[in-house]
């Protein structure tokens, strides 16, 4: 639906406003098949103005509402755009029209399938203004997406753009998606605007789940969250661009009796460098490994690539093939590992890829495994290897917490101890009372150059040791302890 244009104005006088359109639920349909339905709100255009104030776009808002029994696929789009600002020879700008598009969407069908799409952009100016009272529309997307075998959501925000962008500010923006399944989930989001706000989360169940959050703005919050059970491929990534950004990535995966391994990695930028965040976690499942290299290694000098990343990437209690086979690569860690029971296996990295711009990065990598024991044992920590980009990193701070508690930390301002220290290392970290436990592996990663650093590690628990070989581990891990802290 169309909303009229405001209507033109002569000798002085103000432009008239466009109209505004307002559908909510207006899309209906019915079948056993596959339904698509579309809802459309366009608003009107600003009336133009000869030598006075032009008219303001109209705004739109689409609102859909469906809950579905009967159909196996269903497929919705909900799309509303705010109305562009008059400005025809005016001496005073309009306002560009706000955008608003709602999207809940729920496919109640065993092995239904179900798409939904929410966007919404804002009016922008026209192009004669040459003052600076007019705003952009601002754009709120929306959309909420439930299916039993495969849900999909996207939700695409964009804020009103202006004609004279040097001395004009785009509309702000606000993006959510959500994606819900018992197997599948995939929710996409983005935003465009002076400021965005952009959030995407995928909870799925047994099948592939992903969230992919991302923004262009000025000033950027941008997060994605992802959720799984079992061994099923689950991963998050959030990215912005701008001036000023917060990223937050996390994935969360569960398994039987109540044990889960949570990820986040998650930056902070202020410099105008891109900036990004990737998350995976997996009960049982793949096994994550470094890249050969961190790309682009080698850029074309007449291409800049500005983007940073912290990525943490963990799975609970592997698959025993599989954790042995990547062990052997580490004939220490193997050794001290045979026969223990594998609690999780991770990757934690930060890099950034910039060329044209100072680098003033902070990136934070978290690995939360929370889990029963039966029974004490010895909480053994094996560092697999690691991979370095340029010069690697300014500081690198490791620790590990269970139940809160620090029972091991270590940081590093030397590239050179950091590649001996997490290449087929094993630290014994005491002892785990029968119980609940709650492990939380952080990684601090401070770059101020275009560098980068990952690695590879494994938490395993061993059966209690005979007094006097309990006696020498405790000694040797005393040891290993002091050479550390004299490194310090």
């Amino acid at each position: 639906m169309h909303g009229g244009e405001g209507g033109s104005a002569w000798n002085g006088a103000t432009g008239g406003t466009g109209g505004s359109v307002t559908l909510v639920n207006v899309a209906t349909g019915a079948t056993t098949g596959v339904l698509t339905l579309d809802q459309i709100a366009y608003a009107g255009l600003g009336g133009d103005s000869r030598g006075g104030q032009a008219g303001s776009g109209g705004v739109a808002v689409s609102r859909l509402n469906l809950r579905e029994t009967s159909a196996h696929t269903v497929n919705a789009n909900v799309l509303a755009a705010g109305g562009r600002a008059g400005g025809e020879q005016s001496i005073r700008s309009g306002n560009g029209g706000a955008g608003e598009a709602t999207l809940v969407l729920q496919a109640d069908k065993a092995g239904s399938v179900a798409f939904g799409h929410a966007g919404a952009t804002g009016g922008g100016w026209a192009d004669m203004p040459a003052d600076t009272f007019g705003k952009a529309g601002n754009a709120v997307a929306s959309s909420l997406v439930q299916a039993d075998r495969l849900a999909t959501s996207e939700a695409v925000a964009i804020g009103g753009t202006p004609r004279k962008p040097l001395w004009k500010q785009s509309g702000n923006a606000d993006a959510f998606a959500r994606a819900v399944s018992n197997h599948e989930a995939k929710a996409t989001a983005s935003g465009t605007g002076t400021v965005a706000i952009v959030r995407a989360e995928a909870v799925g169940g047994t099948g592939t789940t992903s969230a992919v959050a991302s923004a262009r703005a000025s000033q950027a919050t941008v997060s994605a969250y992802s959720s799984a059970h079992g061994a099923a491929s689950n991963t998050a990534q959030a990215e912005a661009s701008g001036a000023k950004s917060t990223v937050k990535a996390e994935s969360l995966s569960t398994g039987q009796g109540g044990t889960r391994v949570t990820t986040t990695g998650y930056t902070v930028q202020k410099d105008g460098v891109n900036d990004g965040a990737r998350s995976g976690a997996s009960m049982g499942g793949k096994i994550y490994a470094l890249p050969q290299q961190f790309a682009p290694e080698e850029p074309s000098p007449t291409i800049t690539y500005n983007m940073t990343y912290a990525t943490s990437y963990a799975t609970a209690l592997p698959d025993a093939g599989a954790a042995t086979a990547t062990l052997a690569a580490t004939p220490t860690v193997a050794e001290a590992f045979h026969g223990a029971r594998v609690i999780g296996m991770g990757l934690a990295s930060g890099v950034a890829y910039t060329y044209d711009k100072p680098v003033n990065y902070t990136g934070i990598t978290t690995a939360n495994f929370q889990f029963d024991t039966t029974s004490g044992g010895m909480l053994t920590l094996g560092l697999l290897d690691s991979l370095t980009y340029l010069s690697g990193f300014s500081k690198l701070e490791l620790s590990i917490s269970n139940h809160g508690t620090e029972i091991f930390t270590q940081t590093f301002t030397s590239l050179q101890d950091a590649e001996l220290f997490f290449n087929d290392r094993v630290l014994n970290l005491g002892m785990l009372a029968a119980g609940s436990q709650d492990l939380l592996v952080t990684t601090g990663f401070t770059l101020t150059r275009p560098s980068g650093f990952g690695f590879t590690y494994a938490l395993g628990i061993s059966a209690v040791p005979e007094p006097q070989t309990w006696l020498l581990l405790l000694l040797g891990t005393s040891v290993i302890l002091l050479r550390q802290r004299r490194r310090q």
